[in-house]
């Protein structure tokens, strides 16, 4: 019997535990997505102010650099352009939780390299403020959320006992 009881607490243990590590990776996720963000528009100014080089092009060389999720959302993106389809907002936010991530990709490319620059500035500062935002939260409400599973899990484990 106790070792029953106690295979059972490892289990429940190991069940918060897990509860646990995937709220927090939930927040990692969310926060690289924003780095990824900046970093696209920190080589999207790049390249068009430099090498003049499309958004297909930059999303080529750079997309071994960035996040899965991020890169899923590159690649539809780019699916889209290359196949020529009308790009809406409304189809962008099929694949894009985001609406300000998602009126990003459809304003990108309509305007000239000048314009163009000026509102990828304007969509980095926003995303670094949403990854700011992000940072804390990982830093604060993560660790609280997974401090509260473990005291969980540690809590129905005595009550086991």
């Amino acid at each position: 019997m106790p070792i029953l009881s106690f295979l059972l607490c490892s289990v429940v243990l190991a069940c918060f535990l897990f509860i646990a590590f995937r709220i927090r990776r939930g927040y990692r996720i969310r926060r690289d997505f924003f780095v990824d963000c900046v970093r696209f528009c920190d080589h999207l100014l790049t390249e068009i102010n430099f090498s003049k080089n499309t958004i297909g092009q930059v999303i080529e060389r750079y997309i071994d650099t960035y996040s899965p999720q991020f890169v899923e959302l590159l690649l539809k993106y780019s699916h889209m352009q290359v196949q020529n389809a009308d790009i809406t907002r409304e189809g962008l936010k099929t694949f894009i939780e985001r609406d300000d991530v998602a009126d990003f990709f459809y304003e990108l490319g309509k305007h000239s390299a000048e314009e163009e620059c000026e509102k990828i500035k304007s969509a980095r500062l926003r995303f670094e403020a949403h990854l700011s935002a992000a940072r804390e939260r990982l830093s604060k409400d993560a660790s609280i959320y997974f401090k509260i599973c473990i005291i969980v899990g540690v809590g129905v484990v005595i009550i086991l006992i």
